[in-house]
């Protein structure tokens, strides 16, 4: 199917759904990430509750299947998995904002290259932290994490790189933190990464 076919088709089913990334370097060549979007968690349940009631009704899984998880709805998808993970994570708003930053709902990618540019695929790079355990720690990393940013943009002049959002958890590993950057391509983060160091 075309992209946007695949995209309506899956915000239709998961109104939340906001994409779908695969690793191609630096983690498990295998794994695929879904990433979705919820107000709060009664909008999570009840998106998934009527995800269960349209698939089973559309009869694409039983209805058992899709309520006891709706991580792939295809069984020909499914039977290929040997493992999936689930992890709610809360934006930092302010930290961005501090920053000048929309977040996640207002990035906006800029427009596509002409083809005939032949310009190189796009990345998004997953960063994640483990930090210490502690009810404090994640409060303190964001303090710091927003200072270090304010500076670390300033020196990038590269124009290469965007980060998207930085999300902390909060249902699943615990003081998990991760970092979406956008990079115009696999080398130009690299003029990115060198512009930083000047930070």
């Amino acid at each position: 199917q075309p992209a946007s076919v695949r995209l309506a088709s899956g915000r239709r089913i998961l109104p939340g759904w906001l994409g779908i990334f695969k690793t191609e370097l630096g983690g498990n060549a295998s794994t695929v990430r879904h990433l979705y979007r919820w107000s709060d968690y009664d909008e999570r349940d009840a998106a998934r509750q009527q995800a269960s009631d349209d698939a089973a009704f559309f009869g694409t899984v039983s209805r058992v299947e899709t309520t006891a998880g709706m991580t792939l709805p295809l069984p020909s998808l499914r039977e290929h998995l040997s493992s999936t993970h689930t992890m709610v994570m809360l934006e930092a708003p302010s930290c961005l904002a501090a920053c000048g930053l929309p977040g996640a709902d207002g990035f906006t990618p800029p427009p596509k290259a002409a083809p005939a540019t032949a310009a190189p695929p796009v990345a998004y790079e997953l960063r994640t932290y483990q930090l210490q355990l502690g009810y404090s720690t994640v409060p303190k990393f964001l303090s710091l994490y927003q200072e270090g940013l304010a500076d670390k943009l300033q020196a990038d002049t590269s124009g290469a790189s965007t980060l998207v959002t930085l999300l902390y958890s909060d249902c699943g590993p615990l003081n998990n933190v991760m970092e979406l950057w956008r990079h115009e391509s696999l080398e130009r983060s690299q003029a990115s990464r060198v512009a930083s160091r000047a930070a």
